[in-house]
């Protein structure tokens, strides 16, 4: 399945907001230290891609990182 659109906004942008089709399937804590923080999984319904956003909790920056399509 291709990426939809709004997929294909986070991919050119990675500090957006997640998109309405996103869902989150899993979300789980890094180890204290430099990259202390929490990865949040989503899967969009919309086109099947995996998502992956890195959180730091000191500074609250994240990122996107595609994973897979399923």
């Amino acid at each position: 399945m291709p990426m939809c659109s709004a997929c294909h906004g986070l991919e050119r942008e990675a500090h957006s907001p997640a998109h309405a089709a996103l869902t989150i399937t899993d979300a789980r804590k890094r180890p204290g230290g430099l990259a202390r923080g929490v990865v949040f999984r989503y899967r969009c319904v919309a086109c099947g891609l995996v998502w992956s956003r890195a959180t730091d909790t000191r500074t609250l920056e994240s990122s996107w990182l595609t994973q897979r399509t399923a």
